[in-house]
């Protein structure tokens, strides 16, 4: 399943560790297999996960830029 689901994350531009941070991030609770099935099965929703989850680095990214500049 990662392997599947780390070759799903790379064709949308990421890592597999930033997808799995972003996932954290994002509070996606979703399993690997889960995942894995979904970036086959049903792209459309994956790519809908894969958007929630570069947010959420977006987010966490800017915060911590703020946080280093105070």
């Amino acid at each position: 399943w990662v392997q599947r689901l780390n070759a799903a994350v790379r064709a949308q531009g990421l890592t597999y560790s930033r997808f799995a941070e972003g996932l954290k991030a994002a509070g996606i609770g979703l399993d690997r297999k889960i995942l894995s099935d979904l970036a086959i099965t049903d792209a459309p929703a994956f790519k809908n996960i894969i958007g929630q989850v570069k947010k959420a680095i977006e987010k966490k990214t800017d915060e911590t830029k703020k946080k280093q500049a105070a």
